[in-house]
C-alpha cells in the first residue's frame, strides 16, 4: 500500500511542481591504512556491543518495571486483605462480647420470664373459675331480654292483620 501511495503521488503531481534537487556528489575518502582498518573494525564491534548493551539495559529496565508493577499490585492486594482481616476480627470480637453479655443476662431474663408465666397462670385459673358464674349471668340476662320482647305475639298480630286485609280483598272481587 505504501508503494501505491508513492506511485500515485508521483503520477498525480502537476507538471509545474518542482523536481527534487539532486544531492551533491560526495567525495571519497582516501583508503584507510591497514592499522586504521583494524581499529575501525574494533570500533564497529564496540558500537554493536554498545547498541546491544543499551538494548539489553532497556530490556532489563522494562523487566524491572514489570516486576515493580507486579509487586505494587501484590502490595495493594495485601493491603486489602489486611483491611478485610482486621474488620472480620473486629466483628468477631464484637460478636463475642455480645454473646458473653447475653449469656450473663440469660439467667436473669429466664427467671423473670418464669415469674411472669406463673402470674399469667394464676390469673388464668381465676378467670376460669369466674367464667361459669359470668356465663350464667349472661344467659339469665339474655332470657330476660327475650321475654321482654314478645316477638311471637307481635308476629301473630301482624299475621292476623294481613289475613283480614286478604279476606276483604277477596270478598270485594267476588261480589
Amino acid at each position: 500500500m505504501a508503494e501505491e501511495a508513492i506511485k500515485t503521488d508521483v503520477t498525480e503531481t502537476p507538471a509545474t511542481a518542482r523536481k527534487p534537487a539532486r544531492r551533491a556528489a560526495t567525495q571519497r575518502k582516501p583508503a584507510a591504512k591497514r592499522a586504521t582498518a583494524k581499529t575501525s573494525a574494533k570500533k564497529a564491534g564496540a558500537k554493536t556491543t554498545a547498541k546491544k548493551a543499551t538494548v539489553a539495559s532497556a530490556a532489563d529496565k522494562a523487566r524491572e518495571t514489570a516486576k515493580e508493577l507486579m509487586y505494587a499490585q501484590m502490595g495493594v492486594y495485601g493491603l486489602i486483605f489486611d483491611e478485610v482481616n482486621d474488620r472480620v476480627t473486629k466483628a468477631r470480637k464484637e460478636l463475642d462480647a455480645r454473646v458473653k453479655s447475653a449469656r450473663k443476662q440469660a439467667p436473669k431474663q429466664w427467671s423473670e420470664l418464669v415469674k411472669r408465666g406463673e402470674k399469667v397462670q394464676q390469673e388464668l385459673v381465676k378467670v376460669r373459675k369466674d367464667i361459669p358464674a359470668e356465663l350464667k349471668k349472661v344467659r339469665k340476662d339474655f332470657d330476660n331480654r327475650v321475654k321482654r320482647v314478645d316477638v311471637r305475639g307481635e308476629l301473630e298480630s301482624r299475621l292476623d292483620q294481613v289475613r283480614a286485609t286478604y279476606r276483604k280483598a277477596t270478598t270485594r272481587k267476588a261480589a
